[in-house]
């Protein structure tokens, strides 16, 4: 369908860390792991945009925050149980707790909000 659009090859591709299992997934919601994790839809255009700043993230993170990607096409049983409403979706897991990123999309805010909790 999209393979022709010229749009669509300029966007950045949606590849890194991703879930594979939904057990992997409670790992993290149980505090086992600490993650930053980005719900998204791989046709939702404000996810595509950010997509770049989040792959620096990847390299970026403090050591001890896996940064994480959850298709929420591919994983809707995900989506449901965290109650994602709208994409992307951005939050902070750490110590079992989850903390909802709320602010512009971009590398600095993403530190600045790990760092902050």
């Amino acid at each position: 369908l999209y393979r022709d659009c010229l749009i669509c090859k300029w966007m950045p591709k949606l590849d890194g860390f991703k879930l594979s299992k939904a057990e992997h997934f409670e790992d993290i919601e149980v505090g086992k792991e600490d993650a930053m994790v980005l719900f998204y839809a791989p046709w939702c255009g404000h996810c595509k945009s950010m997509m770049g700043d989040w792959e620096e993230l990847e390299k970026k993170a403090p050591k001890g925050i896996k940064i994480v990607k959850v298709n929420c096409d591919e994983k809707p049983e995900i989506a449901s149980s965290q109650g994602v409403q709208g994409f992307p979706t951005i939050a902070l897991f750490k110590g079992g707790k989850k903390i909802y990123f709320e602010g512009p999309r971009n590398l600095d805010n993403f530190l600045q909000f790990i760092q902050a909790n």
